[in-house]
């Protein structure tokens, strides 16, 4: 008697997973219990869409001037900023797919259909009656927050066109003794090294012994290279900018909602990007949007008349395009658009393509038919 109830038990959980409606069959739903049934046929999935937002940001950093100090004494420069300067800028957003197992489009297919059934490694199904041997390719996807600190060695190295010491002599002895110039010392050397370059440039002759280049070419290099000593010594009041481009990308799967200004990630003109939980940084928000006219029109067309639409659990989907919009505040950063696979509508596949005299081809990114060919 036991033995019998076993059997019969077994065989109505077979019964009604074999001849399952189709959101029965489907797999993924959040309220299913975690449970082990017997699976007849070959499970597989639809693919949704996943994005991988590159967010390209440069990095500013100003070093002062050892001499910034002196800048208005020596040079008349007002304000000159003595203190480390950081900030960043976002400079470009860069928005690519990728596809992936929806689990919340997981399937059954059945009887003749499970046999012919292709897939890829991932269980996104492929084709049927293709006979198709796909390779495996290893493809991992993921994000990063790691920002290279820049070494700035040795930034201002030539801090004077003189010596940088004072020689004395001792009268009895004759002992050499070198001190170290003061830093206010060494910023009026250099300034004056500035003025005597800009005046050399102007054919202002300071020296019995500076001769003016009759050469238009000697006369050209000269100029140029009194430039670059102008500017590379006008630095040591100044300060200096180094620039540095970092890139962050990030991970964005949405479900098949759309999606309102949820928080991509964080900026901070200081700190620049920062991940979505550094509530020290300003929200940048990411929106997607169906396009609903189609949305309605997909869901009207995929309602099958044929009561035997769906039994051998082959499936596909309508996919549907949706509008993508990342944005700072009011200010919109990126605009774009496209083929989001979980915003579509599923279908059964025809039946009468299911006997085995066509060859199905799925698009592997979307879940759409690719094409259908008979079987010659």
């Amino acid at each position: 008697m036991r033995t019998y109830i076993l059997f019969f038990l077994l065989f109505s959980i077979s019964y009604t997973t074999l001849f399952a409606a189709p959101q029965d069959r489907r797999r993924g739903s959040s309220d299913e219990e975690a449970i082990a049934l017997p699976v007849e046929g070959i499970v597989y999935s639809l693919p949704r869409s996943g994005f991988v937002i590159e967010v390209k940001a440069q990095k500013n950093v100003f070093k002062p001037g050892p001499y910034a100090a002196y800048a208005k004494r020596y040079l008349g420069i007002e304000n000159a900023i003595v203190r480390e300067k950081i900030s960043w800028e976002i400079t470009a957003i860069d928005v690519d797919g990728f596809s992936e197992a929806d689990p919340d489009a997981m399937f059954i297919a059945k009887d003749s259909v499970a046999a012919r059934l292709s897939m890829l490694p991932n269980g996104i199904v492929s084709g049927i009656n293709t006979g198709e041997f796909i390779e495996p390719v290893d493809e991992i996807i993921g994000s990063d927050f790691i920002v290279r600190n820049d070494a700035y060695t040795h930034m201002f190295t030539d801090l004077s066109s003189d010596d940088f010491y004072n020689i004395t002599v001792e009268s009895e002895t004759g002992t050499e003794r070198f001190q170290d110039k003061s830093i206010e010392e060494k910023a009026r050397e250099a300034a004056d090294y500035i003025m005597r370059l800009r005046k050399k440039r102007s054919y202002e002759i300071l020296d019995p012994s500076d001769v003016i280049p009759e050469d238009g070419t000697g006369y050209k290099v000269f100029v140029e290279e009194a430039h670059r000593l102008d500017e590379k010594y006008t630095e040591l009041f100044t300060g200096k900018q180094f620039n540095s481009e970092h890139i962050f990308s990030f991970i964005f799967i949405p479900d098949g909602n759309n999606v309102r200004n949820e928080v991509l990630f964080r900026f901070n003109e200081e700190k620049g990007i920062l991940p979505k939980s550094d509530m020290s940084g300003r929200p940048v928000f990411i929106s997607m949007s169906k396009d609903q006219k189609a949305f309605e029109s997909a869901q009207r067309l995929s309602k099958a008349e044929s009561p035997q639409a769906g039994q051998s659990g082959a499936y596909y989907r309508i996919p549907l395009a949706a509008n993508i919009t990342i944005s700072e505040g009011v200010n919109t950063i990126y605009t774009g658009k496209s083929i989001v696979a979980q915003y579509g509508v599923f279908a059964p596949v025809p039946e009468n393509f299911l006997t085995g005299k066509y060859k199905i081809h799925f698009n592997t990114q979307t879940g759409a038919i690719k094409n259908v060919t008979a079987i010659k």
